[in-house]
Order: structure tokens, then sequence, then C-alpha cells
């Protein structure tokens, strides 16, 4: 069960009250119930005709003017509802809860987005003292960056290719390194050139070779 936070006060010894006693369990029942109702919307310890159904009890109206008989309700017809007797005799009102409620909002306020000089778009007192702009209606809370989500996740995407194109160029470098290292791996098109190249060379060196043998044995001068 969610608790409100919010407590009415209940005299320990309520059931030997005179008007309890008069009033019976089943009026009984009702008027706690409804203490806890004027309690929790702050009705100032009004409970509308309206309101009877909600209680889930049998017979709510005759029960409700049994109260009224012995003095623990008050009938308001124009308001078409009850008024708890002496309510705000032993109940703080309807002001008085939202003005300690808005100390509590105020002293957090103070603490948190002035003292730590963290302000909030949604705190309407850094609004009102011009410490942050109103955030935009139905927009998501802004990043740690202070920016947009959406800009936020553009930029990392940027960031994201920026560094894998980077990554990509130092992979290139280093193999272009690689070929100018001796006794590295050529590609198949430079050794076959070269082995292209080799027989043609060592024929002509044999060539010459052959030509100056035969001058030798002719007796011809080189």
């Amino acid at each position: 069960m969610a608790s409100s936070n919010l407590y009415v006060k209940l005299d320990a010894s309520y059931h030997d009250d005179q008007k309890i006693l008069e009033a019976g369990e089943k009026a009984e029942l009702l008027y706690v119930r409804g203490l806890c109702l004027a309690k929790r919307i702050l009705s100032d310890g009004f409970v509308a005709d309206v309101h009877l159904p909600l209680f889930g009890l049998t017979s709510a109206q005759a029960r409700a003017r049994k109260l009224v008989e012995v003095g623990l309700w008050q009938r308001d017809d124009a308001a078409r509802g009850y008024w708890i007797t002496s309510w705000l005799k032993h109940n703080t009102s309807k002001d008085e809860v939202e003005a300690i409620r808005e100390g509590g909002a105020r002293g957090n306020h103070v603490r948190w987005h002035v003292r730590e000089r963290k302000p909030s778009g949604d705190c309407p007192y850094c609004i009102a003292e011009g410490l942050a702009p109103r955030s935009p209606p139905d927009s998501p809370p802004d990043s740690p960056k202070g920016i947009p989500e959406a800009e936020a996740e553009a930029e990392a995407e940027a960031e994201a290719e920026a560094e894998a194109e980077s990554n990509l160029r130092r992979l290139a470098a280093t193999m272009e390194v690689r070929t100018l290292v001796p006794g590295s791996r050529l590609p198949n098109t430079c050794s076959t050139s070269s082995a292209r190249r080799t027989p043609v060379t060592a024929t002509t060196e044999s060539r010459g070779v052959a030509g100056r043998d035969s001058g030798r044995r002719t007796g011809g001068s080189t």
C-alpha cells in the first residue's frame, strides 16, 4: 500500500467517547474512514455525498445520519455533504498543510539548487529567481553536457565515425610501411616482371662472352 505521508489525529481513547458509544460500531467505522478521507484530500473536514459509496460500507446514508444525530457530523445541504465536527480544532487546515509543503520545497531549492549551484529548469523557484530557464514541455532532460539528448547522440555518432576513419588511416599507413621493409613480401606483379627480365639479361651477357671466344679462335684482336 502506497503511503501519502499524511496522518490524522485520533485519540487513543476515542472509543470511550460518549458520542462514539451512542453512534454504534457501524457509524463509528464510517466516522474513522471519514477522518482519513478528509485528511487525504485536504477538505478541511468535509465529506461529500458522492464520497459515501467510496467507503465500501453498506447503509452508508443511514450511518451518516446516525453520526449527525449524535453530533459527530454536521449536515450541509447547500454543499451536499457533511462537516466533521471540530475538525480544525484537532487537525491542520489545507492552507497549513500546503504551507508546510511549500516550506519543504523551498528548503530543497536552497540546499540543492542555490548552495550546490545546480539550478533546475523544473524548479519554480529557480525560474522565478532567474537561475535557470524553464524546461521545454514534453522534452527529455538535458544530457550531462548540457545539450539536448538528440544533439548529444548526433555528436557521439560523429565522434565515433571520426575515430573509425582515423583508425583506418593509421592501419593503411602501417600497411604501406611494411611494403618498404627489406625482406617483406612483394606483390606477384613485381616478381613476375623480374623473372621475365632475368633471362633477357643472361642471354645478352652470354652473347658477349661467345663473341670474345670466337675472336680468340680466329686470331682477331679485341
